[in-house]
């Protein structure tokens, strides 16, 4: 039974005084929790609707295939909160079902039973009132997945046509002399230990746990036939180990759980393991005897160091029904990546030598940005940070005789010598192998240059259906365009890197010149001069959803969710004369007014400073408006390259379009929606952890009634890691992070410091029905991921359904 506690959320700090430059992250954490489900409204007889449903391969976002042991995901968002929906996918009940109020994830592993083809389903709901919606079978944006055992190709959509047909056939046959037995008896699954998750990396069959990725980051076998585990008797789990050249000792260890997070329990860990040298030896580890009612369906491997690689492979588990397959099988690679080799090899060319397209190097990943044809490896990415090819016309390659690529680069005014390089892969991540880096190449002066690097031959059997590009040297960006790709089938078109469609734009800057001021809504100039084009507010982040014109800051989002314009001809941006902003804006049929507020930094994250926000704009009715917001002048000597918008309540969607910014050069285009292609973005990082864009939080409780904000009102109204918050009511629910918890978002209340304590009072009740619960506080010196230094406070028992206040001492801190 999870518990709920009500606090009053405008609690007041007594400190010793408020007058630096930093902010700090206030957070409680609650040691209990509940269902999670609010209180329904009991006049309440309208019909719930899903407004958003997408699918995905949960391994491999950027296939829409799933392979045998793969996941089919499909996310939902609904209209109103609704208790966990009843999803069938595939003619089989979903293994899993996530989520809480508008906002739900279901999943399924596909098994030999599966039929190849598209994958269907069928989502039935019903609200907290228990009102029915309609069953939804269909996607709302017309994408599907398919299921094809052995994989369909990257960007398949025929289903079986090419992917299975070849697949299988020759897919099976060498998939089962891989599993590990050469008796000609039917072959033990193999463990196929392929999946990173929590930000851990693999490259073949080297695992890393990376510097920044989370705590509990690890390794996830993917091929569920090798379950269930039972261990009544014990059992073993063998495996070659190694460490890369110039590595140190490494430890690993590995764990089961009865089902994949969060349906982990009954689960056990396995005692570490110390990996040591660079040859590869056999390793084996005990598992101790298990209660014989227990099966375990979820196989994880972590490593204890950070940023140390260890080469792992032919992982083999001995239980009760005796052992996986292990040689060759349990390598990291799968198992299976032969399966596709047919049935994608008239993806590349049409008649022997005709270009099958142009590369689309348009996709950053892990954090890495693109502007343009400019590319950067910022400070704050994940190590494996880089860029994707989205063209998948091109593919597949094959060098048996080698080839080359060839590319136009320079590097920006100002900036620096700078390496890339490419990798080619079987197919994207996570069936990657077999797959080569190409030497790096030194990009150098701002004049371009073409480059050319040589593609060593590669086995004429191997084919590559992924193609990335990554920076060696972080914060140091670099112009990268025309790549042309040469194997054996003759040249990739070689058009520019921006693929067209990395920034919604369908014309909007380009004929700005032309009409000058003559219309003012082409090129929004007034005085005749070259318009920069038109804001395009189309890339969500942090969780943010865009819909057509449609915005909306759903419940679980990060607390620093909002939306970014991808027209950098627009910028910069320079106010030192004042400025406006004049939106069209309407609220939804239904919905209720909803504030939205904008901001401008001088770079994208997390080069944001100087920055400023704009005071939050209240949107009403459904008829359509103009609204205008002035923005006070700035510094002459600034400049902004970063325009965000954000909304304030959460789950209450507003339509914006049309946005004209106005500033000391005149103003933007603005006379188009916002509506475009969001494509090529996918990083969702364009403003990151700037979690100062919420500075507005509480306005509507913290003022004077004269208007003027309170700066001394906490806004503990800022829900992480699926904590769930309804008015004054916090909980922690079941299946939420365990790092779950609340942030206050009222940064005027900050700097804090504490070189004589302080104290936190705070009023306190459980919610009718509950049980004691013990609530803490902590402080941080920013946000995450400078959190440091930090410090917890000691946990406080709320007692009782009458509301009580309560103090809680805070120490002397340096």
């Amino acid at each position: 039974m999870r518990s709920q506690v009500m606090t009053g959320v405008a609690g007041f700090f007594k400190a010793n005084h408020l007058g630096a430059v930093s902010a700090l992250l206030f957070s409680i954490i609650l040691s209990a929790c509940t269902d999670g489900y609010d209180n329904p409204e009991s006049n309440d007889y309208v019909s719930p609707s899903l407004t958003e449903v997408t699918v995905q391969d949960a391994d491999a976002p950027l296939r829409n295939d799933v392979i045998l042991g793969g996941t089919f995901q499909i996310n939902i968002t609904a209209d109103e909160a609704i208790i966990a929906p009843t999803v069938i996918i595939h003619g089989e009940p979903a293994d899993s079902v996530v989520g809480s109020g508008t906002t739900w994830t279901a999943s399924r592993v596909m098994t030999e039973e599966d039929a190849d083809g598209e994958i269907t389903f069928n989502i039935s709901f019903v609200d907290l009132n228990t009102n029915p919606g309609v069953d939804v079978s269909t996607t709302t944006d017309g994408s599907s997945i398919f299921y094809c055992a052995t994989g369909c190709g990257t960007g398949s959509t025929d289903g079986s046509t090419d992917g299975s047909t070849d697949g299988s056939t020759d897919g099976s046959t060498d998939g089962s002399t891989d599993g590990g037995t050469t008796d000609g008896s039917a072959p033990a699954a193999a463990v196929e230990m392929v999946e990173g998750f929590g930000g851990a990396s693999i490259e073949g069959d080297t695992f890393t746990f990376p510097s920044g990725s989370e705590t509990w980051a690890g390794f996830a076998n993917l091929n569920t036939d090798v379950y269930p585990f039972t261990f009544a008797s014990g059992g073993t789990i063998t495996f070659t180990a190694a460490i890369p050249a110039g590595g140190s000792d490494t430890s690993v260890y590995f764990r089961f759980e009865r089902l994949p997070y969060p349906d982990t329990e009954p689960s056990f860990n396995l005692d570490p393991v110390v990996i040591s040298g660079e040859a590869e030896q056999q390793y084996s580890v005990t598992v101790p005897a298990q209660d014989a009612e227990n099966t375990y369906e979820s196989f994880l491997m972590y490593i204890v160091e950070q940023d140390q690689p260890v080469i792992i492979k032919d992982i083999v588990v001995t239980d009760d029904s005796g052992p996986t397959g292990g040689a060759d099988g349990g390598s990291s690679d799968g198992g299976s990546s032969d399966g596709s080799s047919d049935g994608s090899s008239d993806g590349g060319s049409t008649d022997g030598g005709a270009s099958a397209g142009d590369v689309e190097m348009i996709e950053g990943f892990g954090g890495a940005l693109i502007e343009g044809d400019t590319f950067t490896f910022p400070t704050g990415s994940e190590t494996w940070a880089g860029f994707a090819n989205l063209n998948t016309d091109i593919y597949p390659f094959t060098f048996a005789a080698g080839g080359t690529i060839t590319f136009t680069a320079a590097v920006p005014a100002g900036g620096s010598d700078t390496n890339v390089y490419f990798r080619f892969e079987r197919l994207p991540y996570p069936d990657t192998e077999p797959s080569f880096n190409l030497d790096p190449v030194t990009v150098s002066g701002e004049a371009e240059q073409q480059y050319t690097v040589t593609i060593p031959a590669q086995d004429a059997a191997n084919t590559y259906e992924s193609f990335l590009m990554y920076i060696v040297e972080q914060d140091q960006p670099v112009i990268v365009k025309d790549i042309v790709v040469t194997d054996d089938s003759g040249s990739t078109g070689g058009g520019s890197t921006d693929g067209g469609s990395t920034d919604g734009s369908t014309g909007g800057s380009t004929d700005g010149s032309s009409d000058g001021s003559t219309d003012g809504s082409t090129d929004g100039s007034t005085d005749g001069s070259a318009s920069a084009g038109d804001v395009e507010m189309i890339e969500g982040f942090g969780g943010a959803l865009i819909e057509g014109d449609t915005f909306t800051f759903p419940t679980g989002a990060e607390t620093w969710a909002g939306f970014a314009n991808l027209n950098f001809d627009i910028y910069p941006f320079t106010f030192a004369s004042e400025g406006t902003i004049t939106f069209t804006a309407a609220v939804p049929s239904g919905g209720s007014d909803t504030q939205v507020y904008f901001r401008f930094e001088r770079l994208p994250y997390p080069d944001t400073e100087p920055s400023f926000n704009l005071d939050p704009v209240t949107i009403s009715g459904e008829a359509e408006q103009q609204y205008s917001v002035t923005i006070p002048a700035q510094d002459a000597a600034n400049t902004y390259e970063s325009f965000l918008m954000y909304i304030v309540e959460q789950d209450q969607p507003v339509i914006v379009k049309d946005i004209v910014v106005t500033d000391d050069s005149g103003s933007t285009g603005g006379n188009r929606d916002t509506s475009g292609s969001g494509g090529g973005s996918t990083d969702g990082s364009t403003d990151g952890g700037s979690t100062d864009g919420a500075t507005d939080g509480g306005t509507t409780d913290g003022t004077t009634d004269g208007g003027e904000e309170v700066s001394n009102v906490i806004d503990m109204t800022g829900s992480f890691g699926g904590a769930l918050l309804d008015g004054s009511t916090y909980t922690f629910p079941t299946g939420a992070e365990t790092w779950a918890g609340y942030a206050n978002l009222n940064t005027d209340v900050y700097p804090f410091t504490f070189a004589n304590g302080g104290t936190i009072t705070f009023t306190g009740a459980v919610a009718a029905g509950g049980a004691d619960t013990n609530v803490y506080f902590r402080f941080e010196r920013l946000p995450y991921p400078d959190t440091e230094p930090s410090f917890n406070l000691d946990p406080v028992t709320v007692v009782g359904e009458t509301e009580l206040e309560y103090t809680v001492t805070i120490p002397p801190q340096d």
